[in-house]
């Protein structure tokens, strides 16, 4: 799978915002394809690590029980140098648990190397989000 180039500060499909309307489609490969074959995501508070491409595109993927059904994100700030990049977004829907709403914020840092993720990192409270 070729890799599409990313620009966390722009908004089209292979930046941050595309990477987060990808995440909305539950469009994994999309997602997956922002990535260096070496990237991964993380996220610290639940101590997850998806590695590889073919992991990513599951775990972002439409057969995923990862996501809420209707959570959505929306990327509200991003800055870049070219190798680094952060961002700051709200995350929104319903626990899948129970159907309580949710809605919080949260900011991701990461690396790139030839306009491609190596490295995504996501943090927040993971108290609003209850049991997923």
């Amino acid at each position: 799978m070729q890799g599409s180039h990313v620009h966390p500060c722009s908004h089209g499909n292979g930046s941050a915002g595309g990477v987060f309307s990808a995440q909305d489609r539950r469009d994994g490969k999309r997602v997956a394809a922002a990535f260096a074959e070496d990237g991964f995501y993380e996220i610290p508070s639940f101590e997850l690590r998806v590695s590889s491409r073919s992991e990513l595109a599951k775990f972002f993927g439409v057969g995923s029980s990862k996501f809420s059904s209707d959570e959505r994100n929306e990327l509200e700030s991003a800055v870049s140098d070219g190798r680094m990049f952060a961002l700051q977004w709200r995350s929104s829907g319903s626990r899948s648990s129970n159907g309580e709403k949710f809605d919080y914020r949260g900011a991701s840092v990461g690396h790139l190397r030839d306009g491609l993720i190596t490295s995504w990192t996501d943090y927040f409270d993971p108290a609003a989000l209850g049991s997923m």
